[in-house]
């Protein structure tokens, strides 16, 4: 099995290690016991899918809030294709209306809900998920 999480920047910092910034990575051969691999690594790429640093800590926020964590889906902008990642305040207030990072194009989303938050982490992981769910990988 797979655990990530993203290590966020320390308030205070004391110790004479330098801080680790990015993925924490643990990876198990079996459920119980310790991983084979733990380490916090600056990028993150699992069968050919890339694990971004910023929309998994803003997905680890977005899951602990209660009332959000059922909004939160992958949305592509219909005029470029391109991955919509909800930022800043959008991140965390579910909206109908989005605007394109990428081509500036302003959509709605075609969910049944009256308002979410895009964060790409969410296809990538489901992706992710299936893959190892095909090869049948623990």
């Amino acid at each position: 099995g797979i655990q990530i999480w993203a290590s966020n920047p320390a308030i205070i910092w004391t110790a004479i290690r330098p801080e680790e910034a990015g993925i924490h990575v643990h990876l198990f051969k079996i459920h119980e016991g310790m991983p084979l691999s733990d380490d916090t690594y600056g990028e993150v790429i699992i069968d050919d899918i890339k694990l971004d640093t910023d929309m998994v800590r803003c997905y680890m926020v977005q899951r602990s809030f209660s009332f959000l964590s059922k909004f939160i889906v992958s949305l592509t902008c219909p005029n470029c294709q391109c991955e919509h990642f909800d930022t800043g305040d959008n991140a965390f207030q579910p909206h109908k209306i989005h605007e394109c990072e990428n081509c500036r194009f302003i959509f709605e989303d075609k969910t049944r809900f009256k308002g979410v938050v895009s964060n790409p982490i969410v296809e990538r992981l489901q992706r992710l998920t299936d893959i190892r769910t095909a090869l049948n990988y623990d």
